[in-house]
């Protein structure tokens, strides 16, 4: 990721050398890391839905219910409770080296209602206000959140 891949995209796409790297959702918290452990290889991080703190009760509750909820075992990915590999992930703990590097955050304010999903299939007509808020929640949602 850090060696072999940039000098083929830069081949491939024309890129300039100045490197970037994006993820989503657990692929965000991935991406942040990589930066963190490698701040002179990147001068950008995107993240987009990602879950940062992973180390204490909260970092592990909140990662371990999200994995338990698709089949998996968080034990599996970063060891049992007391495993340091929950602290080598948190974003939080290790944001250090990020300092300085652009860092773009992105989040959204969760799964639409029900009543939102049934006003967005209806039929717009011209001059219809509907639309116009469901952008603006659309763009509300999706505009950067900092740490």
């Amino acid at each position: 990721m850090t060696q072999e891949l940039p000098p083929l995209i830069d081949a491939e796409f024309e890129g300039n050398g100045s490197d970037g790297v994006a993820g989503l959702s657990r692929g965000a918290q991935s991406a942040m890391m990589l930066a963190a452990r490698n701040p002179d290889k990147y001068s950008a991080v995107a993240a987009y839905s990602g879950c940062f703190l992973s180390e204490g009760i909260l970092g592990q509750t909140v990662l371990r219910s999200i994995v338990a909820g698709y089949g998996g075992k968080a034990d599996n990915m970063l060891g049992g409770s007391l495993n340091a590999g929950w602290a080598a992930h948190d974003l939080l703990v290790n944001a250090e080296p990020l300092r300085g590097m652009s860092i773009y955050l992105f989040s959204a304010s969760g799964p639409r209602s029900a009543r939102a999903v049934r006003d967005a299939r209806r039929p717009r007509h011209a001059g219809d206000r509907r639309g116009d808020r469901s952008r603006h929640r659309f763009l509300h949602a999706t505009e950067p959140s900092w740490i």
